[in-house]
């Protein structure tokens, strides 16, 4: 749990990156007024040069990569559900 302005105690802003044929199709988040969301697609054959941004790596080089804001808004599914432990499959006997 973490604190807001007032000192109120509010749980962990929840984000779930929803994907369809390995495309980003939404990001959807408890608060999505409190996060910004960046998508990077190190596949950018096929993007103008204008939209290219080159990121630095951790071992020094730099490449190419298409990079947009992405929009987040509530979630229409329930992120109780996605968040929840895994069901214990364990047999015992």
């Amino acid at each position: 749990m973490s604190e807001n302005r007032s000192g109120a105690r509010r749980s962990r802003n929840r984000v779930a990156v929803v994907l369809e044929g390995g495309i980003v199709q939404s990001v959807v988040a408890d608060r999505p007024e409190d996060i910004e969301v960046a998508v990077i697609d190190y596949d950018a054959d096929g993007c103008d040069e204008s939209e290219i941004a080159r990121l630095t790596q951790p071992d020094g080089s730099t490449s190419d990569a298409w990079v947009y804001d992405c929009m987040t808004e509530r979630p229409r599914i329930s992120l109780d559900e996605v968040f929840a432990d895994p069901p214990d499959d364990t047999v015992q006997s």
